[in-house]
């Protein structure tokens, strides 16, 4: 039985600030990115081809508007997705705005399991190649994979709606 799901917005609310005080050419502070990529929250990203060192690097040639060569797929992917955000802000709000509205309460009673699992957590994140990472109670979105929202089909992950996307995912992540 679950009793709750918890969106996190955490890492997608830093990094809206950084979003836009980049773009408006304002200079981001190391230790805001530092402490932004050191979170617990962005450990799921991390791997050997893509480290915390490898996010920090990059959010800061962004910020510093150094040029930037990629070492991995993954740097560069994250990278892309960062220069992404901050040429159409109006994109980035979108996809905020339908992630800070977004209520997955009533998919509780759905979300079959013999365990007691008070709460899980679907948290999103400024991610790089992959769709979906899970660990323990966490669901990890890469908040980059969210389409639709400028073309009217709403919020969709996959060519799913988001909602049947995170539902199904929950799912498979209870049937570890």
């Amino acid at each position: 039985m679950v009793n709750s799901i918890k969106i996190n917005l955490e890492m997608i609310e830093s990094m809206i600030y950084y979003w836009k005080a980049t773009s408006e050419k304002q200079k981001v502070g190391e230790p805001f990115i530092i402490a932004t990529v050191s979170s617990p929250l962005m450990k799921p990203l991390y791997g050997s081809d893509f480290t915390e060192e490898s996010a920090r690097k990059v959010l800061s040639a962004i910020s510093n508007r150094e040029i930037f060569k990629p070492e991995t797929k993954a740097e560069g992917r994250f990278w892309n997705n960062q220069m992404w955000m901050m040429e159409d802000l109006g994109v980035m709000e979108a996809m905020a705005a339908s992630v800070k509205t977004l209520n997955l309460d009533y998919l509780v009673p759905a979300l079959e399991t013999d365990e007691t699992i008070e709460q899980l957590d679907v948290v999103f994140l400024p991610g790089h190649i992959d769709t979906v990472y899970k660990a323990g109670n966490h669901l990890y979105v890469n908040f980059f994979k969210i389409a639709g929202v400028i073309d009217g089909n709403g919020p969709e992950i996959e060519d799913m709606p988001l909602k049947e996307f995170l539902f199904a995912k929950l799912k498979e992540m209870l049937q570890k």
